[in-house]
């Protein structure tokens, strides 16, 4: 019975976690010409998150402010960037959590 009650535990114990952990998907499409969506999942505790958009030179060019908890998408616009290469991260209560690249593209 000791042995059923540890694996209850670690059950509940591995639920939780998968609501604490920090994700953000890659954008998709990628390249992109007019709108890209980025799948997150911020844990409910966060006070602030944010994803950071930085040209290659490492200049922030945009700042998105996550006000959404658990499962959430943010959609980026093309038309708020010049053409080429980005990289943008997950900021989560001060921490960069995750670092991705992006592609723009003009038709």
């Amino acid at each position: 019975s000791s042995l059923a009650k540890k694996a209850k535990a670690t059950s509940i114990e591995s639920e939780g976690e998968s609501t604490d952990i920090v994700r953000m998907s890659q954008n998709k499409p990628n390249p992109f010409s007019e709108s890209s969506v980025i799948t997150l999942s911020i844990p409910e505790g966060t006070k602030q998150a944010a994803i950071y958009v930085y040209d290659l030179s490492g200049k922030q060019v945009k700042n998105i402010p996550v006000d959404k908890r658990g499962e959430t998408d943010i959609t980026v616009y093309a038309s708020d960037f010049s053409e080429g290469m980005f990289v943008y991260s997950l900021v989560v209560d001060g921490t960069v959590a995750s670092t991705r690249r992006m592609m723009v593209v003009r038709n």
